[in-house]
């Protein structure tokens, strides 16, 4: 086959790549919105991790664990030779299969790094063009903008994908940059909304409950801090931005922003497809909950256009407030389910 695109939907979730790639796939089953209203509600703060230290929580990869898709492991030194690599990649997309890997952005045109610095990041790829040899791929763009609609040939992507081990940028990855992940969607399968599970990740949120004390029969539990407890540990971050006068990883506020709004979707969902009915007031107040949220991020990237200390603490006491609608608000959605 010459020309392949496989279907892609737009992300709900792009603040990290690595659950933007995975749920633009999964959104082509149809039950995809039964097993997302249950998943993506409790949030986690880790103290170890730079890289991402604000995440959605899963006791495991929530990808490993998703019914609706099909996920295998690979590594690139089982297949010796680098040139075969792009063959390797055609063919498992003409097998409906999308292929997640890392490479050198230092060697991909229209990203940021792009022959500025070496800087390992994963890609999706979902389609191929052989006549024209390129890739369909995903990922962030040079203005920081996720896009399904990135071309990359198939010189570019050789050069990318032979990650030097020795670069300094790599230490964080080196567990992920000899892994190739190939995913289809599993159309046999089917998922079922549970409330019950919906309710629990809520309450949990709500209640900042250690969440992996849950699953301590599969891995260790960790001490990160969970839920509503999180905003706490934020307001003490930006105390230390406002005396440090740093710039702030617009990503932390990105995903705080996202939770809410996606929180939004779960009940137009509901309210849609599963016949529930939900109190006009608590609509309205979960529309402003988002909003506030969007007005917090977008506070973020002005101060860090501007550093003007004033702006910090403006965003300290929208977040104040944040949590106590949020509090309020949230349980009274859990007297719905």
């Amino acid at each position: 086959m010459t020309k392949i695109q496989l279907p892609i939907q737009e992300p709900i979730i792009t603040t990290y790549q690595h659950h933007a790639f995975p749920l633009s796939i999964a959104a082509n089953h149809p039950d995809f919105m039964n097993w997302f209203c249950s998943n993506y509600i409790q949030i986690s703060l880790s103290k170890e991790d730079t890289l991402n230290p604000l995440n959605y929580y899963s006791f495991w990869d929530y990808f490993i664990l998703c019914p609706i898709i099909e996920r295998f492991y690979i590594e690139k030194e089982l297949i010796p030779n680098k040139n075969q690599l792009v063959d390797f990649f055609t063919d498992a997309i003409d097998r409906n299969l999308y292929v997640i890997t890392y490479i050198d952005e230092y060697y991909i045109p229209n990203t940021k790094p792009y022959m500025c610095w070496h800087f390992p990041h994963d890609v999706l790829l979902h389609g191929h063009d052989k006549s024209a040899k390129t890739f369909y791929t995903s990922g962030f763009n040079e203005k920081g903008v996720y896009s399904s609609n990135n071309i990359v040939t198939y010189d570019d992507f050789n050069k990318a994908i032979d990650i030097d081990e020795q670069m300094d940028d790599t230490k964080d990855f080196s567990a992920w940059n000899n892994k190739i992940n190939l995913i289809r969607v599993r159309y046999d399968w089917e998922y079922k909304f549970h409330s019950s599970a919906m309710k629990e990740s809520l309450n949990d949120y709500l209640l900042s409950t250690n969440s992996s004390n849950k699953f301590n029969m599969f891995r260790n539990t960790n001490d990160h801090i969970y839920g509503l407890a999180v905003y706490s540990s934020l307001d003490l971050f930006l105390e230390k931005v406002e005396s440090l006068q740093n710039n702030i990883d617009i990503r932390l506020f990105h995903l705080i922003w996202e939770h809410k709004r996606n929180m939004n979707f779960r009940v137009e969902f509901l309210i849609n497809n599963k016949n529930y009915d939900f109190d006009k007031i608590l609509l309205d107040k979960l529309n402003k909950i988002e909003n506030d949220a969007l007005i917090i991020r977008n506070l973020v990237l002005k101060y860090n256009n501007t550093n003007n200390k004033s702006i910090i603490t403006n965003i300290r006491e929208r977040l104040k407030l944040l949590v106590y609608e949020e509090a309020e608000v949230y349980n009274g959605l859990l007297c719905f389910l």
